[in-house]
Order: structure tokens, then C-alpha cells, then sequence
């Protein structure tokens, strides 16, 4: 394992901006009117919480991580698409602006504009 602080660093933001490469490599080979459908535990909602609970799921899944992001990082996956209503909210108001249930995971829709 690497120590120096400048690599690790390094590595931190290649971890960071990988999914987010990934997701537009991915829109720039679907066709217009394609739809991208985003869900990710957030810090934005209850984040103590959020952080407690990814902490227990984390030290669970070995390797694996689950990232909790802010509703800017999560945003940026919609760039250049258009935000279906009701936009980026808490995952059960996404389907029912209505529910009063509140969860730590933000969703959204977007359409690839044509």
C-alpha cells in the first residue's frame, strides 16, 4: 500500500471521477431521447445518519463502497440532459411528491436532449 500523500491524492480523484466518466462516455453512445435514471445515498439529507449508515453497510461489503455524494456531485450526472419533474429529490418523493417517508438517497431522471 502506498503512503505518499500526493498519490494518494491522486488516486482519490481518479476514484472520484470515474463513475462520472463513465456515465457521460455512456450518453454520448445512446441515442437522443434516451433517459438516464440516477440514485445515490447523499450527505444532503441527514448526513450524520447517511454517514453512520454507509459506514455499517461499508464495513459489510469488503471492497466494495458505497460513496456518499452531494446533491452537486449528483447533479453534475444530469449536465447537458434535461431534469425530468420532479427533479433530483429524495428518492420516495420521486415517485410520490406526496410521501411524507424522507430517505438519504437522492434520484432523478434525465432525457438526453435532441
Amino acid at each position: 500500500m502506498d503512503s505518499d500523500p500526493i498519490v494518494l491524492a491522486h488516486g482519490r480523484v481518479l476514484l472520484n471521477s470515474t463513475p462520472e466518466g463513465a456515465t457521460a462516455r455512456l450518453l454520448e453512445a445512446v441515442p437522443t431521447g434516451s433517459y438516464l435514471v440516477i440514485s445515490n445515498a447523499t450527505t444532503a439529507i441527514d448526513a450524520e445518519r447517511a454517514a453512520e449508515g454507509a459506514a455499517r453497510l461499508n464495513a459489510r461489503l469488503g471492497p466494495a463502497r458505497s460513496t456518499l455524494r452531494s446533491r452537486a456531485e449528483i447533479a453534475r450526472y444530469f449536465d447537458g440532459l434535461d431534469l425530468v419533474e420532479p427533479g433530483l429529490v429524495s428518492m420516495p418523493q420521486w415517485r410520490n411528491p406526496d410521501d411524507p417517508l424522507v430517505a438519504a438517497v437522492l434520484a432523478g431522471v434525465g432525457r438526453k436532449p435532441g
